[in-house]
């Protein structure tokens, strides 16, 4: 079972990292006016894979065995760990290239030019 403090920190982590691929096309979307839609579609995807996460989470296996290092100590390893990672780096390089896919093709969508402006 994992902790509500082991909880809260996946939990954290993956709303920062995905949180901060969000915030890359909010800037696209407030700077350029573009991706209205595509931004509306990635914060409802933001949180439909935050709930996804809480899900993998809470049904994770947690065991708790000695280490190798230090066969004092007890180490807790969370077989979702790799689940979670895997949701996380897709959702963030979607959102990645969603932005820079925007951001470069700014000029052909109808954001004014710069050598004009």
């Amino acid at each position: 079972m994992v902790t509500f403090g082991e909880f809260v920190g996946y939990m954290v982590r993956s709303a920062l990292i995905m949180g901060a691929a969000v915030a890359a096309v909010a800037v696209v979307r407030w700077k350029f006016g573009l991706g209205t839609r595509t931004l509306k579609r990635l914060a409802i995807g933001y949180g439909l894979m935050l709930l996804l996460i809480a899900g993998l989470i809470l049904v994770s296996n947690v065991t708790e065995t000695r280490c190798r290092s230090n066969p004092a100590e007890f180490c807790r390893y969370n077989d979702g760990v790799p689940s979670i990672a895997t949701v996380v780096v897709v959702f963030t390089a979607v959102a990645v290239f969603r932005a820079w896919s925007l951001f470069t093709n700014r000029w052909q969508a109808g954001s004014p030019d710069p050598k004009n402006v």
